[in-house]
């Protein structure tokens, strides 16, 4: 292998990478995840710290959403409802709308 062309592979597969990603409005909340688990992709965004409690109610969010569009005839519990209000509060801190 020519050691003098991996910069220019490295930089071509980080091109076609990118190419493949969705803009941002079409991610899905599992997206989201992917995305924010790693600690420096969250730093980059200057988050305050509750970095983890965001991800643990991502997660719960992303469940409940599987659950719920996946026709489970099961009401919502008031353990489901405590999450997502809690999410969509703290999602307001970090990115708040109007």
């Amino acid at each position: 292998m020519n050691c003098a062309r991996e910069p220019i592979r490295r930089r071509n597969r980080l091109r076609r990478r990118r190419a493949r990603l969705p803009p941002p409005a079409d991610l899905t909340l599992g997206n989201h995840r992917f995305l924010l688990t790693p600690e420096e992709n969250r730093n980059k965004l200057g988050w305050n710290p509750g970095q983890e409690v965001f991800l643990e109610l991502l997660a719960a969010v992303n469940a409940i959403r599987n659950e719920t569009m996946h026709f489970s005839p099961d009401p919502l519990t008031s353990e489901q409802f405590e999450q997502l209000n809690g999410f969509a509060g703290l999602r307001r801190t970090v990115a708040p709308t109007g």
